[in-house]
C-alpha cells in the first residue's frame, strides 16, 4: 500500500470530528484514529460515510497510510491524556529511526487557556520535570509554539515569551 493520506488525526471527539471534516471539504486526505474502536467505527459509517477520509484502527495502522514527511494532529482532552498519546506513540511516528523525538523535522504544539499556563511554563522552563512533550526537541528542526495570552500567562511574565501582536 502507497502511503496517501496528507494528515493524520488522533482523537474523534467532537472537535477532532469537525476538523477532519473540514479538513476533507479543503481536500486534504485525512486518516483517523480514535483509542476507542466504536467511536472511529461510529463516525466512519456517520459523518464520514460519502468522504475520503481513511478510518484506522491502531497508531501503527494510521502512520501506514501517511505520506512523509509525517504530519499528525493529536486533539485529545488537554493534560494527561495528550502526554499518554505522545510517550505511547511517538516512536511509531518516525519508525526505524534511532531517537525518533530527535529526528522530527518539525513539531508545532497549539494550547489555548489559563488552564494550561503552568504546564506550558513547566515544560518550556523546568528542563527537571520530564514531561513526554519535553522529549519533542527537532535537530535539526523547527519547534513553534502557539499559545493564546492565557496559555502564555506565566511564561510571559518570565520574559521569555514575546507575543506576536
Amino acid at each position: 500500500m502507497q502511503p496517501k493520506a496528507d494528515i493524520g488525526l488522533i482523537g474523534l471527539g467532537v472537535m477532532g470530528q469537525n476538523l477532519v471534516l473540514n479538513m476533507n471539504d479543503h481536500n486534504f486526505l485525512v486518516a483517523v484514529y480514535n483509542r476507542t474502536a466504536s467511536t472511529t467505527e461510529g463516525f466512519m459509517d456517520g459523518e464520514a460515510k460519502e468522504t475520503e477520509i481513511i478510518g484506522t484502527y491502531s497508531v501503527e495502522e494510521l502512520v501506514s497510510h501517511l505520506k512523509r514527511p509525517r504530519r499528525v494532529m493529536i486533539m485529545v482532552k488537554a493534560g494527561k491524556p495528550v502526554d499518554m498519546v505522545i510517550e505511547q506513540h511517538v516512536n511509531q511516528f518516525a519508525a526505524g529511526r534511532q531517537n525518533p523525538p530527535a529526528r522530527i523535522r518539525s513539531n508545532r504544539f497549539m494550547v489555548s487557556g489559563e488552564a494550561k499556563a503552568g504546564v506550558v511554563q513547566t515544560v518550556l522552563e523546568d528542563p527537571q520535570s520530564h514531561l513526554p512533550a519535553q522529549r519533542i526537541r527537532p535537530t535539526p528542526g523547527q519547534l513553534t509554539w502557539n499559545l493564546d495570552a492565557p496559555a502564555a500567562k506565566f511564561v510571559a511574565q518570565a520574559g521569555s515569551f514575546q507575543a506576536d501582536e
